[in-house]
Order: structure tokens, then sequence, then C-alpha cells
């Protein structure tokens, strides 16, 4: 089977003046490569020109020049040409001075050997295409370091873009926060001066518009509220007020604190703690951190439901770390959300169930709850994870160091 587009042949260029010796080796090489032979020097500058020649043999004693010289400037003009010299014995001194000066690549003494010359060539025509791959694995290499050091540049360029968006993200959300603060303020004050001075019935419809302005009032205070907290989190001068802090009073303060959501909700929270167990930590975050836990089972879970609450030793390393699960018997979390549920600002990608509420079903916040959750628990070098199926419940676990 013959190639469709066989591969070319290295170009071969012979110069010498004498004919015979032109004729010789034009028909030695014309099977394994393009031959081309000239008697005359400015012929053969000519052809190197306008040919891609890979290998250049030139006869040293030629009428009025010598081959070394020629060479030479070959080499100036034309560096990747592989450069050969046909000489007598008496010139050896001549050719190895050229050799050593970098002039020519190797030489042919007269008379030639046939095996000889035939693997001399070979072995220039393999040095031209080793040459040639190196300088196209060069000039590859420069086009990708120029594309990375583009690449590089838009990259910094998007980064201080990010950074920027992200600083006048939090600004914003400090604006919003401080301006919120004081109509919300003003809103609170007037509803609690009509409460106590104007004589309402309790159950009319005045008194009932005064009592839902309150609770709208208080539920925006509780949102800005939530916003400074998630601010605190991220400074980078945020600091943590270690103590040793047992386990079985933390949870029992987190039983407090939650106790009338999961009574109104008519739910079981149920604590289980193994004995002896403590945590060196931020008492104040991680009671803040797994109250929002237990208050994400108790606005997901139906009424009359179980909420668990267990702590016991990382049974992969229980010196160092305590592990403290909330499960529920709630909805679940959809398994697209699950990867996005810790992200600031997320609460799920089904915008229908986006409101907010303190503790009734299914009532979501505004996403911050959890990417607080994470931000307290990466703090003290532990983390968070969660472990969900739709209509069957979710289990929050934190890992967090023992004392």
């Amino acid at each position: 089977m013959t190639l469709e587009n066989p591969p070319p042949r290295p170009l071969l260029l012979i110069l010498d003046d004498e004919p015979e010796v032109l004729t010789a080796l034009a028909r030695l090489f014309r099977r394994d490569y393009e031959v081309l032979t000239t008697p005359d020097p400015a012929e053969a500058s000519r052809i190197l020109e306008t040919r891609a020649v890979h290998v250049l043999m030139s006869d040293q004693r030629m009428p009025g020049t010598l081959g070394v010289d020629f060479l030479r400037r070959v080499r100036e003009a034309h560096p990747q040409v592989v450069r050969m010299l046909i000489t007598g014995y008496s010139n050896l001194e001549s050719v190895i001075a050229a050799i050593n000066e970098g002039h020519v690549y190797g030489y042919i003494s007269k008379p030639w050997d046939v095996r000889d010359i035939q693997l001399q060539v070979r072995r220039a025509a393999e040095h031209y295409a080793l040459q040639d791959e190196r300088r196209r694995l060069l000039e590859d290499l420069q086009r990708t370091n120029v594309a990375l050091e583009e690449r590089n540049t838009q990259l910094a360029a998007a980064y201080n873009d990010l950074h920027q968006l992200d600083r006048m993200k939090t600004v914003f959300m400090e604006l919003v926060s401080h301006e919120l603060n004081t109509p919300i303020s003003i809103i609170l004050g007037y509803t609690f001066l009509l409460e106590k001075e104007t004589d309402f019935s309790p159950r009319s419809t005045a008194a009932r518009a005064i009592r839902g302005i309150n609770t709208s009032a208080q539920r925006l205070r509780n949102i800005t509220n939530k916003i400074f907290h998630v601010l605190s989190t991220t400074h980078p001068e945020i600091t943590l007020r270690r103590q040793r802090v047992e386990v079985a009073q933390l949870l029992a303060e987190v039983r407090a604190i939650v106790a009338p959501f999961v009574e109104k909700r008519q739910q079981r929270l149920v604590i289980e703690c193994d004995e002896d167990l403590a945590l060196h930590v931020d008492a104040q975050q991680i009671t803040d951190a797994l109250v929002n836990l237990v208050m994400n089972a108790i606005k997901f879970s139906p009424d009359d439901r179980a909420i668990l609450v267990s702590a016991a030793a990382d049974p992969d390393d229980p010196a160092r770390w305590v592990l403290i699960r909330v499960s529920d018997q709630g909805i679940g979390i959809n398994p697209e959300d699950q990867p996005h549920i810790f992200e600031t600002f997320f609460g799920t990608f089904n915008s229908r169930h986006h409101s907010s509420g303190e503790y009734e079903f299914k009532k979501r916040g505004i996403g911050l709850g959890l990417s607080v959750v994470r931000r307290y628990a990466e703090l003290h070098g532990g983390s968070v994870t969660v472990d969900s199926e739709p209509d069957v419940g979710t289990t929050f676990t934190v890992r967090l160091p023992a004392s």
C-alpha cells in the first residue's frame, strides 16, 4: 500500500566545481533526498534564499572561495541549514578548526566511502529534523507563554473586578442595614405609642393593624440584624473567645432558646449527649450556629414531629473532634439545592418557596443562617455537612474541636 501524500523528502544541496562529483553524488542520494546541485557559490546562495534546504554539502577548494568561508557566511544567513564540508586529507587542520568554531556539522573526505557518506548525510538530515522540531516546540512554547501572560492579565483584572464588586456588596449591605434601622426604630416607636396611648379595643381593626405593623417592623429588624451578623463573620479581624464548654450545658442553652417555637409548633426536641463531652470553642458563636440549625429543623418539619440533637466524639478521631448532629423528619432539601445551601443569600432554586418567617412551617429566611453556621464552624477549624432526602428528613453534622 502506498501513501497518497508521502512526507516530503529532505532537500540536499551540493556545491562543487567538479561536474563529475555533482553527478555522482546526485545519483547516490536521489532516492532518499530531493537533490539540487550547482558548481557556483552565487547560485547556491540564491537557492538557499528561495528553498528550505536541510543539508548543504560544499567542496573546500573552489575557484574564488574556500568552502569553510562560504559555509561561514551560510551559517550567518541561514543558521538552520546543516552544513557539511567535502575536503581532502591535506585540509584537515582547517576542517577541524571549522568544526570547532561551529561552521560545519561534519566533513566528508575525498575519496569517500559510499556507506560512510550515506551514514553522515542521514545523520545530518536527522540532526536538521531534531533541530527543526526543537524550533517548533520553542515557538509553540513562546506562543503558549504569551497566551498565558494574556490570560493571567485577564484573570488579574477579573479578580480585581470581583474584589471591587465584593467590597461594593459589603458596603451596600452595610448602608442598607444602617438606613433600614432608623425607619424601623421609628415605626416600632410609633406602634408602641399607639398601642399604649390609644383606646382601641384589642379586637378592633385598628388594633390588629397596629400589631401587624409592629410584627412586620420586628421582622425587618431581624433581617437587618442577620445582615450585620453575616458582615461580622466575614470581617478579616474577627477573633474567637475560645474556652472549655460542656456540650450538655451548651445544648441545654440551645433548648431554652428554641423552646417557645417548639411548643408553638407542637413538636418535640430530643437531646442526646455523651457524658463528659466538652468543646474548646467560642460558646456564643457555636450557640448561635446550633440555634440556626434547630430553627431550620422547626420550620421545615410538620407539626408534632421530633427533632433530634445528638453529640458524640468523632469515631475517626475522638481525642480531637466532637460531632453535633441536628436531625429532623421534615420536607428535606432538593438535590439541586444541596451544593449551594451554605452560600450567602441562597434559599432555593424554587422561587415559589421564598417567604420569611420565624418558625412557621416552610417559612424560609433570606439565606443567611446556614452561611453563618459554616463560617463559625470553619473559624474553629471544623466543618459542617448535610445529608438530606426530600420528604424524609435532613441531618446537619457540625464537626468541632474537642477540649
